[in-house]
């Protein structure tokens, strides 16, 4: 996927354009297009789950008896993370919280955690674009990408990796 930080900027307009020659606004502004790419890339993931839950959901249909638990099963699982990432927080706290993500480098390491998220969310849509997709490997995907979205959560609290 195109850097969406760059498609936001290639998109200001005058105004916005002129803001950002304005010496301490520029980092204001600067910060909030990398939330709002950060909002972007994780609409673009939670989107793609989506689609997966339909594909899972489609194989249910076509599947056998004893298969159809173990696919609702994933089904839940992907509808729950797709929640988590669609809903995630933005990576900044309110004006009174102690853990603030306002940093550019921090800000970048969010977006770049994003980005690796998103990648897992398109390794886990090939799979299931499989026809032939194995349920216990599709769990596993499912299980390392939750333990991402958990790294994510941890980073913008400030508790470390897991």
């Amino acid at each position: 996927m195109a850097d969406v930080r760059e498609t936001l900027r290639d998109g200001r307009n005058a105004l916005e354009r002129l803001c950002a020659r304005v010496p301490g606004f520029r980092g204001y502004l600067g910060r909030e297009e990398r939330r709002e790419a950060d909002k972007i890339l994780r609409d673009y993931g939670a989107t793609k789950l989506e689609r997966v839950v339909r594909d899972v959901q489609e194989a249910i249909a076509k599947a056998a008896l004893e298969q159809m638990g173990e696919y609702q099963e994933l089904v839940t699982q992907l509808e729950k993370l797709r929640a988590e990432l669609r809903f995630a927080d933005r990576g900044y706290s309110g004006f009174f919280d102690e853990r603030k993500l306002d940093s550019d480098a921090a800000l970048d390491a969010l977006y770049a955690q994003d980005e690796r998220i998103v990648a897992q969310v398109d390794e886990i849509s090939a799979q299931v674009a499989d026809a032939d997709f194995s349920a216990a490997a599709l769990r596993g995907g499912l299980k390392r990408l939750g333990l991402a979205l958990a790294d994510r959560r941890n980073a913008i609290l400030g508790l470390g990796a897991r």
